[in-house]
């Protein structure tokens, strides 16, 4: 079964104007590629986490000392379970220079956070990237 052609163009990534910050340095602007992301797609990676969380956690239960193993693994499946279920859109690429130097911004792909932290490979300085709000709402699913 096909999904509709309007939903699946909903779900290719779009391009965002935002904008790179550096303390004390005039902001710059950049063009970020993102790909919105479903909410069956975080649903299934949820479960899946979670699934995977609750057969190792009796599997570490064996290693002495037994309760910080569990409880490790516990909290960590719950952590990453939830920076899934927050994933909105997710980064793919940034083009755009830094405040500071004028050099390219590198970004790993992944989860879009608010501001976005991305180093510059000049002068190796993190910066911030923001996203407007209103850039994201018209792609939001």
């Amino acid at each position: 079964m096909t999904q509709p052609e309007e939903s699946s163009s909903r779900l290719d990534p779009f391009e965002a104007e935002a904008r790179v910050v550096l303390f004390g340095f005039e902001p710059t602007a950049a063009t970020l590629e993102l790909r919105p992301r479903a909410k069956s797609w975080r649903v299934r990676g949820v479960v899946r986490i979670l699934l995977i969380t609750f057969v190792v956690a009796p599997a570490v239960a064996v290693i002495p000392p037994h309760a910080p193993w569990v409880l490790g693994v516990l909290a960590t499946g719950i952590i990453l379970a939830r920076r899934r279920w927050q994933e909105h859109f997710s980064l793919e690429a940034v083009r755009g220079s830094c405040p500071r130097c004028g050099g390219s911004l590198s970004a790993s792909p992944g989860r879009l956070r608010s501001p976005h932290p991305l180093s510059c490979d000049g002068c190796r300085h993190e910066v911030s990237v923001e996203v407007p709000a209103e850039a994201l709402a018209s792609h939001a699913v």
